[in-house]
């Protein structure tokens, strides 16, 4: 059987980089979940008296995404960039790094389209949600 470990990645494996337009790059360290998704989209082509389609093409790619972390660091990282909040984070570049087998998914021109946080009572830690596009993948 072939040894498939070296294919599998915990988070612990994972390094996220924050790079902002303004030429800073920030480690992302209290990252507690991020997605990174590439869809695209799809037209059926249809002709007139053919119920099924003839045919299938695409249109267009999209790069979105989420990110959970601590509400401390997305705070200090805004402050540094000398922004009130996450949501006004332009052009920015993410990349999330394997640190073993050279695997990365980088997403370009990433805008923070919103910033969720709840401060609840008696929490143990205070998160930040934030969404994510892009216009590139590389």
């Amino acid at each position: 059987m072939a040894d498939l470990d070296k294919l599998i990645f915990t988070g612990a494996e994972w390094k996220i980089f924050l790079a902002t337009s303004t030429g800073k790059t920030h480690p992302l360290l209290t990252v507690d979940s991020i997605d990174m998704n590439i869809s695209v989209e799809q037209e059926d082509i249809h002709a007139v008296g053919d119920e099924d389609p003839i045919g299938n093409k695409t249109n267009a790619r999209k790069y979105a995404g989420k990110i959970s972390m601590q509400a401390g660091e997305i705070m200090s990282i805004t402050a540094l960039e000398g922004l009130s909040d996450a949501a006004r984070i332009r052009g920015a570049t993410l990349a999330c790094a394997a640190i073993r087998g050279g695997f990365n998914r980088t997403f370009r021109n990433v805008n923070i389209t919103t910033e969720n946080m709840t401060i609840a009572r008696k929490a143990k830690e205070t998160l930040v949600t934030m969404d994510i596009s892009a216009t590139a993948n590389f």
